[in-house]
């Protein structure tokens, strides 16, 4: 569907696309997949200048890094830090 939606020329479209898709993976536990998808919806939203949307790919995606073990906590990290300087927090 994301793929789909950018062909047609609605990026935005395709981003929340990508982010239901995230969501989806994440249900049946396949983080990696849906790291691709939240990657895609991030991508998108930098695009746009969404900041909020950046906030929100960037936490979905270093949650999913630290489901998939202590491999990937390095990658987590960068990706919370980068939650925490574009998140809306006083």
């Amino acid at each position: 569907l994301a793929q789909s939606a950018r062909r047609a020329g609605q990026g935005s479209a395709a981003g929340v696309q990508a982010f239901k898709q995230g969501v989806l993976f994440d249900n049946v536990a396949d983080y990696q997949q849906a790291i691709k998808c939240y990657k895609h919806f991030l991508e998108s939203c930098l695009e746009k200048g969404d900041a909020v949307g950046e906030a929100l790919a960037c936490n979905s995606i270093g949650v999913d890094y630290q489901l998939l073990g202590s491999d990937y906590l390095k990658q987590a990290i960068q990706y919370h830090t980068k939650h925490l300087e574009v998140a809306d927090v006083p």
